[in-house]
């Protein structure tokens, strides 16, 4: 594991919190490709942690929305119960 998947080792301990990788993450976006560029799918990331799946999905569906400009979209919700991780976020 790299160091960006574990933010300590309590918390792996206390919560199992490890962070999954880019590379990981993408292949796995790949495998539901069209529903990533679907502008009115909608994901819930209940583990969202610091958004390794979510901000890749705003990528790809604001590449849709450039190209077909006009369509506003709120498409995503985000649970998250522990502050340290919500830190690196908007």
């Amino acid at each position: 594991m790299s160091p960006n998947q574990i933010k300590s080792k309590k918390r792996v301990r206390d919560y199992g919190e490890v962070f999954t990788p880019d590379f990981i993450v993408n292949d796995m976006l790949d495998l539901i490709k069209n529903e990533t560029e679907r502008i009115e799918s909608r994901f819930l990331e209940p583990a969202c942690g610091d958004g390794n799946f979510l901000a890749p999905i705003l990528e790809r569906k604001l590449e849709v929305v450039n190209m077909i400009r006009g369509q506003g979209f709120n498409l995503y919700y985000r649970l998250k119960l522990r502050p340290p991780n919500t830190s690196n976020l908007i």
